[in-house]
């Protein structure tokens, strides 16, 4: 899928090509469902409700719908529902649509004097509306002023947006997509123990906030191969279960010592290779593990401790 930044139209402010790509990215389950619901919502011109959590993707799964849709050549007029008012709607702007898509961003958050309106707008004219909202469609349709016959028109089709804690799996997908939007001397590059953090980290503001982070990695450490002690805390910190100690395990390479190498993190990443391989032949037993390293039971604890490891009998 072509990723695409996004463009504003001078005539128009809000008039825009449709941000594409990223979201769908991965070879997961939810990603794979995703790719097939946006292609059947591509395929009609019923409107369509994009739900999920801030920062799931859902500007992009409206673009990749607009993208696919025998209506791509036509606009796609962005609107902030939390920004919106009463002059904006009064002008020309939905004219950029005809033909096209509106796209409603967190319709939630619409002000209820405004819900007639853009029923009003809407019936008049011939385009397609695809509307997001961070809240579920039921709590949508119970908890504000939104006329029912407007809910029901809005929500002819419904398409969630899943977390990125439910695409684990795609996480390094999504941060190499992320990575290749930079500049060639901002570019960077993990190593197994900071890929392992960050893909076990929640992502609680999901793409959003993993776009937050990689510019700041990039900003900090240009062309570097980021260590776990690179990371923000939040993340280097993320307690990893027992099953997931493979990840860490079996991916020796030699040091890039060159610009920002540090010798006190590389033997710190060695120790942590070292706890989490005893720990992953004992089957997460901290006391075997610790016997099998040579090291007391306290001693191996703290260390565990020190590095935010987790284990069986923790």
């Amino acid at each position: 899928m072509a990723l695409s930044k996004l463009a504003t139209n001078a005539a128009a402010p809000l008039a825009v090509k449709p941000r594409v790509g990223i979201s769908l990215i991965g070879q997961s389950a939810s990603a794979a469902a995703l790719r097939r619901m946006v292609a059947l919502a591509a395929a009609t011109d019923a409107p369509l409700m994009i739900t999920g959590p801030a920062g799931s993707g859902k500007r992009d799964i409206a673009g990749a719908v607009h993208a696919q849709s025998d209506r791509s050549a036509a606009g796609f007029v962005a609107i902030h529902c939390a920004t919106i008012n009463n002059a904006m709607l009064s002008g020309g702007l939905l004219d950029y649509a005809v033909g096209g898509v509106v796209f409603l961003d967190e319709i939630c958050t619409l002000n209820a004097t405004l819900f007639g309106q853009i029923r009003r707008l809407l019936d008049s004219r011939n385009l397609r509306v695809i509307c997001t909202t961070k809240r579920n469609a039921d709590w949508l349709k119970n908890n504000t002023a939104m006329p029912t016959e407007l809910y029901n028109n809005l929500s002819v089709l419904t398409l969630p947006a899943p977390p990125l804690r439910q695409r684990r799996s795609d996480i390094p997908l999504l941060l190499e997509a992320h990575i290749q939007l930079l500049s060639k001397e901002q570019r960077f590059t993990f190593d197994p123990a900071s890929m392992a953090a960050l893909s076990c980290y929640d992502w609680p503001d999901n793409l959003d906030e993993m776009r937050k982070v990689i510019g700041q990695l990039a900003r900090s450490h240009p062309q570097q191969r980021i260590s776990i002690y690179q990371l923000p805390a939040k993340i280097r910190n993320c307690r990893q279960a027992p099953q997931s100690y493979n990840r860490y395990h079996g991916a020796v390479h030699e040091p890039d010592i060159g610009a920002g190498f540090s010798l006190k993190n590389h033997l710190e990443q060695e120790e942590v290779r070292f706890l989490l391989a005893a720990l992953k032949k004992n089957n997460g037993i901290v006391q075997r593990a610790a016997s099998m390293t040579g090291i007391n039971r306290t001693t191996f604890l703290t260390k565990m401790r020190k590095y935010g490891i987790k284990a069986k009998d923790d």
